[in-house]
């Protein structure tokens, strides 16, 4: 199974991940091999993978479970494409019913409330910003001053930030969707906080980051 993951499944697949969305499907793909990796394709029946996924789902969550029952469904289906199986043994991979929950903590109201009143300066500014607006780190880290229309109240989110990189926003969007998609809407007294923090900053400058390092960086 490793080798024609590797040969014949991941050259028609891996071109086009991003190397975020690598990492995570290589470590799921380990997840395969380091049960089937040794074993032919010829020698797997749909018993020994739904047992393999009722397994997983007793000590994984159910996002993993069902991402690695997506994963076997695509490379035994590829193998059959290839000749390399008459029939997919996963074609009736089930999910199980008794899935654990993902947990999901949150701040409650009295908690965001001490947050801000504790935080001060720019790190007060971004934490209204991201319990406005539900933003990403990665987002909120990306954003310079040209993306922020206080006449209008909204962030543009154009690029974003990973692994120390800045790389176009693209994630839920693509060339063909709406430019309405990357607009963030802000409430009016984030905006005025935005404004005020824009006149005490030294880096206040179109290009500058909005929450910028010590050194604008």
């Amino acid at each position: 199974v490793q080798s024609f993951i590797e040969s014949r499944w991941l050259p028609l697949r891996q071109s086009s991940w991003r190397e975020s969305t690598r990492v995570t499907n290589l470590y799921l793909l380990g997840l395969i091999t380091a049960r089937f990796g040794s074993v032919s394709l010829e020698e797997i029946d749909a018993v020994a993978l739904q047992v393999y996924v009722d397994e997983l789902a007793t000590r994984r969550s159910k996002g993993l479970v069902h991402h690695i029952r997506i994963y076997l469904r695509s490379i035994f289906s590829e193998a059959c494409e290839q000749d390399y199986l008459r029939k997919s043994p996963a074609r009736l991979l089930r999910i199980p019913v008794n899935l654990r929950p993902v947990p999901k903590p949150f701040l409650s109201v009295e908690q965001v409330r001490s947050l801000l009143n504790a935080a001060q300066g720019a790190d007060r500014v971004l934490l209204l910003v991201a319990f406005a607006t539900a933003c990403r780190p990665g987002e909120l880290l990306a954003l310079q001053w040209k993306h922020f229309n206080p006449t209008e109240q909204r962030l543009q989110i154009v690029q974003t930030l990973w692994d120390g990189t800045i790389r176009p926003y693209t994630k839920t969007t693509d060339q063909d969707s709406s430019k309405t998609l990357q607009q963030v809407f802000l409430p009016e007294s984030v905006t005025a906080e935005l404004c005020r923090y824009r006149t005490e900053t030294a880096h206040n400058n179109d290009v500058d980051f909005i929450f910028a390092a010590k050194y604008g960086d």
